[in-house]
Formats: C-alpha cells, sequence, structure tokens
C-alpha cells in the first residue's frame, strides 16, 4: 500500500512537471515587405495577442529588441520588431522615404489593424510621427529615449562639444571610425567612459551599427520628415503615452521627454537609473516590468 502512494505521488509530481505544458518553441514568422521601388524591409512576427510593433534606434537594428521579443510573447502579445529603410537586413535602394509610410506598409502587410509603437531614440519620432499622420490605428505608445520631429540638437551643449571632438571621425567615410563616434555620444552617452559601459551593450550596438553602416548616411540624407513636424502638433496625440528615460542618457533627450510630457494629456513617465540611451538593452528585466504593466492596463 505504501509503495503505491509512492508511485501515486511520483505520477503526480512528474505530471505538474511535464504533463499539459507545451515545450514547443512559438516559431518566428520571418521575411520581407515592399515598400515600393524595390525597397524591402525585413521582418519578424512572434506570437498571439496585442499587437506591439518594436521599432529600433538610428543605426541599429530589430536586434535591439532581443531582451524584449521572446519576452512579449509570453505575455500575450503579437510581438513584430522590423528593419528601418537602410538599417540591417533590409533591402535598401537609393531615394527619397518616409518612415511613417513604410511603417503603415508594414502594418497594412502583416494584416495588423491597430497596434502599440514602442519606438527607441529615432523609432521614438518615427512612432509619434506615426500617432499623428494615422491617429486610428495606434493603441498606444512607448516613447524610449526619444527623438522628436522637428527638434534642433544642434543647440545642445553636449552634442556641440561631441560632433567638435568627433567631427573628423564622422566625416571620415571609415565606418569603424564613425561607429566608436556614435558609440561615444550615444552607447556611452555623456557621463561615463567606454570602459564603464556594459562590455556586451557596447559590443551588440556595434555589431548592429557594422549591419547598418554602408547604407546610412544616404539614406539619412534621402528621409522626408512631415510638414509641420511633431514638435508643433504633441497636443493632438490622444492615445495613452509612456515615455521610458535613462539617467546617463543625453541632456536633449531629459527635454525631449518633458516636450511630451507637458504636450501628450494622456502620459506618463518611467526614469530608469544607471543606463544610458539604449536603456532596454542595460536594464531589459526593469524595462520590461515597466512596459509590460503599461501594456496590461492598454487590454
Amino acid at each position: 500500500m505504501k509503495r503505491l502512494s509512492y508511485i501515486f505521488l511520483f505520477y503526480i509530481i512528474t505530471c505538474f512537471l511535464f504533463c499539459g505544458r507545451d515545450e514547443t518553441p512559438v516559431e518566428s514568422k520571418t521575411g520581407f515587405i515592399d515598400v515600393g521601388n524595390g525597397a524591402k524591409l525585413y521582418y519578424e512576427e512572434k506570437g498571439e495577442g496585442l499587437p506591439v510593433i518594436m521599432i529600433h534606434g538610428g543605426f541599429l537594428t530589430h536586434r535591439n529588441w532581443d531582451d524584449q521579443f521572446d519576452v512579449f510573447i509570453d505575455n500575450n502579445i503579437l510581438a513584430v520588431r522590423y528593419d528601418a529603410r537602410g538599417h540591417g537586413r533590409s533591402v535598401h535602394v537609393p531615394g527619397d522615404y518616409n518612415h511613417t509610410e513604410d511603417l503603415r506598409i508594414v502594418l497594412d502587410s502583416l494584416k495588423i489593424d491597430k497596434a502599440v509603437l514602442m519606438g527607441l531614440s529615432m523609432g521614438g519620432y518615427v512612432s509619434s510621427d506615426f500617432a499623428l499622420t494615422y491617429p486610428d490605428r495606434v493603441i498606444g505608445l512607448i516613447l524610449v529615449s526619444p527623438g522628436l520631429t522637428g527638434y534642433d540638437f544642434s543647440k545642445e551643449e553636449y552634442m556641440i562639444k561631441h560632433y567638435t571632438e568627433y567631427g573628423e571621425d564622422y566625416q571620415s567615410g571609415d565606418p569603424e571610425r564613425i561607429i566608436e563616434a556614435f558609440m561615444r555620444g550615444w552607447t556611452d552617452g555623456p557621463f561615463r567612459t567606454p570602459d564603464q559601459t556594459p562590455p556586451d551593450v557596447r559590443e551588440r550596438s556595434k555589431q548592429m551599427c557594422l549591419e547598418t553602416s554602408k547604407n546610412l548616411l544616404e539614406v539619412q540624407a534621402r528621409e522626408i520628415r512631415p510638414v509641420p513636424p511633431a514638435i508643433e502638433r504633441l497636443s493632438k496625440i490622444m492615445v495613452p503615452t509612456l515615455a521610458i528615460l535613462a539617467t546617463l542618457d543625453m541632456p536633449s533627450i531629459a527635454e525631449i521627454v518633458e516636450l511630451y510630457e507637458k504636450n501628450i494629456p494622456d502620459f506618463r513617465k518611467s526614469i530608469i537609473e544607471d543606463a544610458a540611451h539604449a536603456v532596454n538593452m542595460e536594464k531589459p528585466e526593469e524595462f520590461n516590468r515597466i512596459v509590460l504593466n503599461f501594456i496590461k492596463n492598454l487590454k
């Protein structure tokens, strides 16, 4: 009798650990979306539920969201990330383009009517521009260390110092020098040296930049931005908006977040300590907790 009890207990424990659990990994749907004239954007789509579109920072790629992509699909989210025009694996074709229209084509191609937009830096201004152009297609905004169309970075004291010091590197045409200058300004930020930046974040950023560097300068020159710019129309953004700011980022990013905060009616802000511009890569657990809580309250 005692032996049967042990067998039954073993069976119950085994079922608890293994039975009824689907251990099959969720597969990503990947491919390329034609955005016109032969240009194609690489994308990945995974999971089911509320659509969240992840838009990376300038010079980076969809890998910017490695610490979010798989985590989010476990929280009833359809996660989509893509390489913007001229970045990463996307197929570049010279010519004028508009990030807002590229994003619209991504949503149309994936048959997504409305989505939460989460953008870092460049991805932040793409998200706010899209919300102003297509308000009925946005459920909420998550602006991470965001940019803002119409904001003048050239007046910012640190930016002036940085581009004075690294101007020759940016103009050199040498990808390694350009990337290192970029990482000193953005990955490291104004308040620390390269050796104080998490090594894995620096290395991941460098690899994304190397993948993108072949097209970036030409792509930047051909980008068409909205008129009037978003900085003049922020009060028209009516969806719930979360901004995430890092304490070691450039002072100009804090000023941009303040502009969003003053003008968007349904706005909240979270500040993450001891991280710079790529805050989602430096502090993924804290970042994911903040974002998932915001998304949960949108449902």
